[in-house]
């Protein structure tokens, strides 16, 4: 049996894998084996094993954790946790630096001003497009709401990206190859 784990840093990474899972636009399917039939808000390996690994599992553990932090490590506090656990599992950072916003920069069109801004995505949102609470999940439920627009702005920022030659895994590494 497969089993997968989404963890999401905050309301919006939440609000996007939910969009992504349930228009089955990504690799991870709804219905293999999900725990928690979808994204998690747990950041800590402690604590993601002790609530969700206590039952004993075959095979290995797919951990998918979204966030925008590429310094964040998935460590364990204690040696005999590391040992229990780590090789249940394996770990994908899915890095959405420089912040989950950016998508909705590239929706609007203002990559290019936002580049010249000098702004985190966040306040470029606030300032420049007036969306105040764009990192709240019901914001992004919303905005997002017709998940071609999100599809097609996964697609953009990818190709800026790859501009970079950035090695990281990215939301675009998790579409199905028909939505690449």
């Amino acid at each position: 049996m497969n089993i997968n784990a989404i963890l999401c840093e905050g309301a919006a990474e939440e609000a996007i894998m939910e969009i992504l899972l349930n228009n089955s636009l990504i690799e991870i399917e709804a219905d293999e084996y999900l725990l928690e039939d979808g994204p998690i808000k747990v950041r800590s390996a402690e604590e993601f094993c002790e609530r969700y690994l206590g039952t004993d599992f075959e095979g290995k553990v797919d951990v998918y954790r979204i966030l925008d932090s590429r310094s964040e490590k998935f460590n364990f506090k204690t040696r005999r946790s590391a040992n229990i656990y780590e090789e249940k599992l394996n770990v994908h950072n899915i890095i959405t630096a420089p912040e989950i916003e950016i998508l909705i920069i590239i929706c609007e069109d203002k990559y290019e001003k936002f580049l010249k801004a000098g702004l985190k995505p966040s306040d470029f949102c606030k300032i420049y497009l007036k969306f105040r609470r764009v990192k709240t999940y019901d914001f992004i439920m919303n905005y997002f709401s017709d998940f071609n627009t999100l599809l097609h702005a996964i697609k953009l920022y990818h190709q800026k990206k790859k501009k970079k030659q950035n090695t990281e895994n990215t939301l675009y590494d998790l579409l199905k190859p028909q939505y690449k």
